[in-house]
């Protein structure tokens, strides 16, 4: 339109139409640089939205509870050797003759197993102010940072919830499950191990070690739940008839004894209340024990075992 005018200009003949021609390259550069922005603009949000699951996916391997606890709102701030000491309670449990089941299913059905038992535990834990910190197979570590009741209710709850799950698989001839849990309350230190291209929150010390060695007791013992003295102490949730004083034991890794107690409203309803039954008789004889009157131990035992046949302890 500018060659177009100046032609008109020097010709005399025509009009001139480098206003228009202008107006046509404002409106297309326009609508160009409109086009770009729109691009720019879908794939900005489409960068977000892929940023926001990946930092969904990320929640699921790192919990933002353990982020909150160190002290951090974003992953991408952790660092490794990051760690603070806190007191909480510790939560280990896997489930008992797991070795046993899963010789009798495919990996696929395994891992359906094991993902049906976790979905219903998972949620619950959290709903009780916890989170799991650990998948060991069978096993988890679970962390209730606020107080021991959190942590007693959650385990009441999962009890039930393996109940109700358990009357589904005896439907259709499934075995049923039973769990074995150890709780302690303490001093843990939480942070990071690893290094720069490889990390993962942890928690280490002597309360969760004693965690798991109750667990692991527990199903030596064959009781569902046993807690250590000091988480006893500090959870308001058990009443006279919910618990009764195991003993002392020395467990692996430790030289001093602990004062162990079992939660027996952790057994089915029929075992609990005879459970319930003995349990003045049965602590008589583990203080008879403690002062190695083992002839009265031992009698006052047979009677729990008259009153209460399937008690493993007691046997």
């Amino acid at each position: 339109t500018a060659i177009h005018d100046i032609v008109t200009y020097n010709t005399f003949d025509g009009i001139f139409v480098l206003p228009a021609g202008l107006l046509v390259f404002l409106f297309g550069q326009s609508s160009i640089m409109a086009i770009r922005f729109s691009h720019a603009y879908r794939r900005e949000q489409e960068a977000l939205q892929t940023t926001r699951a990946v930092n969904q996916s990320i929640r699921r391997f790192v919990p933002d509870h353990a982020l909150k606890l160190l002290g951090y709102t974003d992953v991408a701030e952790i660092t490794a050797g990051t760690q603070r000491e806190l007191t909480m309670s510790v939560l280990f449990g896997d489930i008992r003759n797991f070795t046993a089941m899963s010789e009798r299913m495919s990996s696929q059905e395994t891992f359906n197993f094991l993902n049906a038992y976790l979905n219903r535990v998972g949620p619950v834990i959290r709903g009780h102010n916890g989170f799991i910190d650990k998948y060991m197979g069978d096993g988890i570590m679970a962390l209730f940072p606020f107080s021991a009741d959190d942590a007693m209710t959650a385990v009441f709850k999962v009890i039930r919830e393996l109940k109700e799950y358990n009357l589904l698989r005896e439907h259709v001839n499934y075995p049923k499950i039973k769990i074995g849990i150890g709780l302690t309350y303490g001093n843990v230190a939480i942070g990071t191990l690893g290094e720069s291209e490889r990390m993962d929150v942890t928690v280490v010390s002597d309360t969760v070690n004693l965690a798991a060695r109750l667990q692991e007791l527990s199903r030596r013992l064959g009781a569902p739940i046993l807690i250590s003295e000091r988480f006893f102490q500090q959870t308001t949730c058990l009443t006279e008839h919910d618990y009764r004083l195991v003993g002392q034991v020395r467990v692996k890794g430790k030289e001093e004894k602990v004062t162990v107690f079992e939660v027996i409203s952790g057994h089915d309803q029929p075992e609990a209340e005879a459970l319930c039954l003995t349990k003045g008789i049965f602590e008589r004889g583990i203080h008879n024990y403690w002062e190695k009157e083992y002839q009265r131990a031992r009698e006052l035992f047979e009677k729990c075992l008259t009153l209460a046949p399937q008690d493993p302890i007691a046997q």
